[in-house]
């Protein structure tokens, strides 16, 4: 395998070839080997599969395994839905439910997928020390 750091080019072609239906492209970081496969949701959605040494496993989390903050899609949700927010309002009133409940609370969790191209480009490209890995002959 040839190893070489990605350019402006490099993302020029993974950009262009990112829609055809059978895409995949390898890259190196961190001593790891991080694998990005298309796959099909349903007949128009699509997903980016992120491997990381070949492997997706969700007990893999940031405080044993760092390195898919980098890699993977962070989720991020609030705590409480806006139902649950209004109906707690309803109840309480606004003053009690502000004392009582802290609807700014969120929590993130980290996902082996992204759903669309441009969530997965953007984070990949602000990746520091990434490399791309090519196969020879392909």
């Amino acid at each position: 395998m040839i190893s070489k750091k990605t350019t402006n080019i490099d993302w020029k072609q993974i950009e262009e070839d990112i829609y055809h239906p059978w895409f995949s492209v390898h890259f190196k970081l961190d001593g790891h080997t991080i694998d990005v496969q298309k796959g099909r949701i349903s007949a128009t959605k699509s997903t980016f599969s992120i491997y990381i040494d070949g492997y997706i496993k969700y007990e893999w989390n940031p405080d044993n395994f760092p390195i898919i903050t980098k890699v993977w899609y962070e989720m991020k949700r609030k705590v409480y839905k806006k139902k649950e927010v209004d109906t707690l309002t309803k109840i309480w009133g606004k003053r009690e439910v502000a004392k009582r409940y802290d609807f700014s609370k969120t929590y993130s969790t980290f996902l082996p997928t992204f759903k669309n191209e441009k969530t997965f480009l953007r984070q990949f490209k602000k990746l520091e020390g990434l490399e791309q890995i090519e196969s020879e002959g392909v």
